[in-house]
């Protein structure tokens, strides 16, 4: 402890007296109001205030710390008790008045000063590091792509660029402040007002996604999904409004005009029906995924188009065929289950959700709708038309699947049933595991698929996209994740759509990661040419953390590329390590010799999250999808993420949390000390490495 003190004639005696407290203390006597640089660092000053010469010394010391605005508490000491002196002492700025031979007194009242200064300092550590956090959270805003606003008290506080241009305007300026509710139909002002109120930090307003009719600069009206959310900005609850960058691009394909019965503007089926909700159906299909795989239980994605939409929309307008897809949208809700997931995906088509079914059963479910729907007649306005659905069903079975993938298989069964002529019939249902045989033309054999695999990489059929890591601390390096795609836009007749996770249970994986490293070294060294802070995280698969061949090869490979190796991380599922600790730990040391760095990903799937850290060094973790989910939606879930960042950083593993959609998290996250970000917030993969880190500088 440092202290400063004005009664040189009392040193001893308070250095024996707080060195009586059992804490080492370093005390200087200080004779004047100047206070060098030798004296910043004090915690605490004892000034005597008993003279007029000690009083005016007292003073201007009181007076200098306040000028340097150093946080150092002063005790003023008096001879004997003395109300108006204490009075004094209090109004010109010390921490207390208190008599010089009452020990015990001072010493209780020096504990109580340095733990009110202490507990003082820790709140402004703090408050600066959550002002940081929120000034970076800003310019994670201002760099995104998703349109966002924030308001406050009915008017903008905040839009990024996103946001304004989707409202015609060039200058984020036009909109703030400006009154929120001038950017939105007067058919939604009365669900705006909840949003006008003054928010409560107890009790915030809940998460959901509505969608909106809004106005452009131009005065023209157009509908939007955005997710409606409450966060803190600037130290006050604010409402947060996100429209996300697939929402904005499908919004030139949809009108948003619909043809409408009498009070169907109240209708919540019609609010639903009229937009085009992808992102909230492929929200269903990612949690079926999950459920499919915890629980073993079958689930069902039917893709349903409505075979007269064309026709209906070219020769009686939008209107019509609007209408046609309002009556389709109320029949179906009539024979589905309320709990089913029912959304439009498409200008004429819809996707539900299924479960405890097996495919057949589903497909003669399906059957028996369509049946159903051919003795209705629809009016439709002057028209009145029967309709038909074309149906494409398939199984959903496996988490490793992407959304869109389940997506094109149900579509690929509907187009099939238009080349094959079955349309306008009662055959008009097909499923996807129908058109492939179980032998998938041999393509189960590991033989078949390498084969094609290989010819994918000679034909150039592959390629890499990058998806930034930005960091919410100090932005050592300009980071990207590598992930491999196909760069055609559809596999041909007889080839899997879920090919690669195929080829990764077969050793053909090996071949791919070479490719991908090989690949990326390439793409790396070309890249730190104009930005030398550039670092890549490459997945290894299974089979090359067992393949005792690979760390030679990448030995070689990489040498030979002359790259720092502080700019690569070889990253491995957590699942893949819990199979193979030994061929880890041998890798990871081997990878170690060579300087390079590894992480390990999809961790905290296991119930005790820091085990694997007890038996493998990692430099890096990556938090599963799963967890990031469940994090946002209960505290169940916050817990385990919790648990599973603090099992990494007590390691000195840094995490880095993926699958960041929103800014609403990102606070919590730099509060439990993460120190890396990721997901479609951020930005979403690209064939380039073009994300602007100095915004987060």
């Amino acid at each position: 402890m440092k202290v400063l003190t004005t009664l040189s004639d009392q040193v001893d005696k308070l250095a024996s007296l707080l060195q009586s407290d059992s804490e080492p203390v370093d005390l200087r006597i200080v004779d004047t109001a100047d206070l060098d640089a030798s004296t910043h660092d004090a915690e605490l000053l004892l000034a005597s205030y008993t003279s007029d010469e000690d009083r005016a010394l007292a003073r201007a010391l009181l007076g200098n710390l306040k000028n340097l605005a150093l946080d150092i508490p002063v005790i003023l000491l008096v001879a004997l008790p003395d109300r108006e002196r204490i009075v004094e002492g209090l109004r010109i700025g010390a921490a207390d008045v208190i008599t010089l031979d009452d020990d015990q007194h001072l010493l209780q009242v020096i504990k109580r000063t340095r733990a009110a200064r202490s507990e003082r300092q820790e709140r402004n550590f703090w408050r600066q590091r959550f002002a940081a956090s929120e000034r970076r959270c800003e310019r994670l805003m201002d760099s995104s792509r998703d349109a966002i606003a924030l308001i406050s008290d009915g008017v903008y506080t905040y839009v990024n660029a996103a946001y304004a241009a989707m409202l015609g305007h060039q200058d984020t300026e036009d909109l703030v402040p400006s009154p929120v509710i001038d950017s939105f139909h007067p058919d939604n002002h009365r669900e705006l007002k909840p949003l006008m109120r003054s928010l409560s930090v107890t009790q915030p307003i809940p998460s959901e996604r509505k969608t909106f009719r809004m106005l452009n600069s131009n005065g023209a009206d157009f509908s939007i999904e955005m997710k409606v959310g409450q966060i803190d900005y600037e130290g006050e609850p604010t409402v947060q409004l996100i429209a996300y960058q697939k929402d904005l691009a499908m919004q030139p394909g949809f009108s948003g005009t619909v043809a409408t019965t009498e009070g169907a503007e109240t209708d919540p089926a019609l609010v639903e029906c009229k937009q085009v909700n992808l992102k909230r159906m492929t929200d269903y299909i990612h949690k079926a995924m999950r459920e499919a795989v915890s629980t073993q239980r079958p689930w069902l994605l039917h893709y349903v188009r409505i075979d007269e939409f064309d026709s209906l929309q070219g020769d009686s307008g939008v209107h019509t065929a609007e209408a046609a897809m309002f009556a389709a949208w109320q029949f179906l809700r009539t024979q589905l289950d309320q709990s089913v997931p029912l959304g439009r995906v498409r200008d004429n088509a819809f996707l539900f959700l299924t479960s405890d079914r097996t495919p057949a059963d589903a497909r003669q479910a399906a059957e028996t709708l369509c049946r159903s729907l051919d003795s209705e007649v629809f009016d439709l306005g002057e028209l009145s038309v029967n309709l038909h659905f074309s149906l494409g069903i398939t199984a959903i079975d496996d988490d490793a699947e992407q959304a869109t993938s389940w997506m094109d298989r149900c579509l690929k069964a509907v187009r099939t049933l238009d080349t094959e002529g079955s349309a306008g019939t009662s055959t008009r249902v097909r499923l996807f595991e129908d058109l492939y045989p179980t032998s998938l033309g041999g393509l189960n054999e590991e033989h078949n698929i390498k084969q094609f695999v290989r010819q994918m990489l000679e034909q150039k059929m592959l390629g890499l996209v990058y998806q930034p890591i930005v960091a919410l601390q100090h932005q050592d390096f300009e980071d990207y994740e590598v992930f491999t795609r196909q760069t055609i836009a559809e596999l041909p007749p007889g080839i899997p759509q879920d090919l690669f996770k195929r080829a990764f249970r077969t050793n053909v994986a090996g071949d791919l990661d070479r490719w991908a490293i090989l690949e990326s070294f390439k793409a790396l060294k070309n890249r730190i040419i104009t930005h030398p802070k550039t670092r890549l995280f490459i997945k290894i698969s299974a089979v090359s953390l067992r393949d005792t061949s690979f760390v030679p090869w990448l030995r070689i490979s990489y040498q030979a590329t002359g790259l720092d190796p502080k700019h690569l991380v070889f990253q491995i599922e957590e699942k893949d390590v819990s199979l193979a600790i030994s061929s880890t730990r041998e890798l990871s040391a081997q990878l170690s010799r060579l300087g390079l760095l590894t992480g390990v990903t999809h961790y905290g799937l296991s119930s005790s999250p820091g085990r694997i850290f007890s038996d493998l060094k990692f430099d890096f973790a990556k938090p599963d999808q799963s967890c990031v989910l469940r994090a946002s939606t209960s505290t169940e879930g916050m817990e385990h993420l919790s648990a599973c960042i603090a099992a990494a950083k007590s390691a000195g593993v840094h995490v880095i949390v993926p699958f960041v959609e929103d800014a609403a998290i990102i606070p919590l996250l730099w509060k439990l000390g993460v120190h890396h970000i990721q997901g479609y917030y951020i930005q979403s993969p690209g064939a380039a490495m073009d994300y602007d880190f100095s915004s987060q500088e």
